[in-house]
């Protein structure tokens, strides 16, 4: 069995992959009959999925991870991520179609997992590469949950500049049906910019800004956040990253703290 990262897609005939945390040193294969001291890992994994390669343009894969949507890369932050739902993983089916030129996805959302809600529902992407490193897309997402259902749609872009620079663009509409005694419904505007720089060879220096307004309700509500970070590659396989993230104090941002996250990945 191969160690990878969600959305890299291996170029095997028959490959299966799961991703697992990093204190594991043992890659486990299919059939294997494992010991004891690798249960526990197994049952704390937080993703982990079998993926088949049917040809060299289209695979599958079942399991455990977050739904293909948007800008999907340690690039897009922990905020983006909740404000559109997508901060735990869920069960899915997924099939990804990708050219040199084109890239299609079709996700189905079978159940929650991990404590999340247990929601059911679809995402869909389409995109196209142009000009050499730029590439633009379009996401749609429908989930449905106890007492929250979400419907959303995106433009997410990323654009190269020069040869050591890049910029990922985000924009998401959502439509969110909140149940209750009175049903209530609203709509959100989701932005997402990023900017990243290679100052010396593997280490990329981020610049971040978020924003989330409400279409309807109070005038004022709106969360905004800014922020800086270090992305850090000192070793192939080995991903380092730390950010710090400060909260807009004149607008209303009750979910966006100032604070400070990081994150070590490692995939052999």
């Amino acid at each position: 069995m191969i160690i990878g990262l969600p959305g890299r897609h291996h170029s095997d005939k028959a490959v299966r992959v799961i991703d697992i945390p990093l204190h594991v040193s043992h890659p486990l294969r299919i059939g294997e009959q494992r010991s004891a001291a690798y249960a526990p890992v197994l049952q704390s994994s937080r993703r982990h999925y079998l993926q088949l390669t049917l040809n060299p343009y289209l695979s599958v894969r079942a399991g455990r991870f977050l739904p293909n949507y948007g800008v999907w890369n340690g690039d897009a932050s922990t905020a983006t991520r909740r404000g559109l739902g997508l901060d735990h993983d869920t069960y899915n089916v997924e099939a990804n179609w990708i050219t040199e030129r084109f890239n299609a996805s079709v996700t189905g959302i079978v159940a929650g997992a991990g404590g999340g809600p247990n929601e059911r529902g679809g995402a869909a992407t389409a995109g196209v590469f142009f000009a050499g490193k730029n590439k633009v897309w379009l996401s749609y997402m429908s989930r449905h949950g106890p007492g929250l259902d979400r419907e959303a749609a995106g433009l997410s872009a990323v654009f190269g500049i020069g040869h050591r620079a890049y910029l990922l663009a985000q924009a998401d509409l959502q439509h969110l049906r909140r149940e209750g005694a009175e049903p209530v419904v609203s709509e959100e505007l989701d932005t997402n910019l990023c900017f990243a720089r290679e100052t010396v060879k593997g280490l990329y220096v981020l610049l971040t800004d978020e924003m989330t307004r409400g279409h309807r309700g109070p005038p004022g509500r709106l969360s905004h956040t800014y922020g800086a970070g270090l992305r850090w590659f000192p070793r192939p396989h080995l991903e380092l990253q730390a950010r710090w993230r400060r909260r807009d104090r004149e607008a209303v941002s009750p979910e966006y703290m100032d604070g400070f996250s990081a994150f070590v990945h490692f995939y052999p």
